[in-house]
């Protein structure tokens, strides 16, 4: 789904358990800017200059252009090592992509 831009912001915050204690507000907010398509113009705007580095012309544009190295590594059985500890959220899984 990533790799076809069909990764919506719920299963990203679903599956990275979002709203969880000791998750980064940052990290949660680069994520929706990235995947969320109602994000509001003034959120896109305050991470606009994230993607200034990059050939990229739009910022839904970003996760599907690194979902064959980066999404999938991280998604994939190599990193079954990480299960988060004492937390309702399942890592056994990987997002669809």
């Amino acid at each position: 789904m990533a790799k076809l831009r069909k990764l919506t912001y719920a299963q990203v915050r679903e599956k990275l358990c979002f709203g969880t204690p000791g998750i980064s507000e940052w990290f949660e907010k680069w994520w929706r800017y990235a995947s969320d398509g109602d994000l509001s113009e003034t959120d896109v705007a305050e991470l606009q200059e994230g993607l200034q580095g990059y050939l990229i012309d739009d910022r839904l544009d970003f996760v599907p252009s690194v979902a064959n190295t980066i999404v999938d590594l991280l998604l994939s059985e190599a990193a079954s090592w990480f299960r988060p500890h004492e937390s309702s959220c399942s890592w056994s899984q990987p997002l669809p992509v």
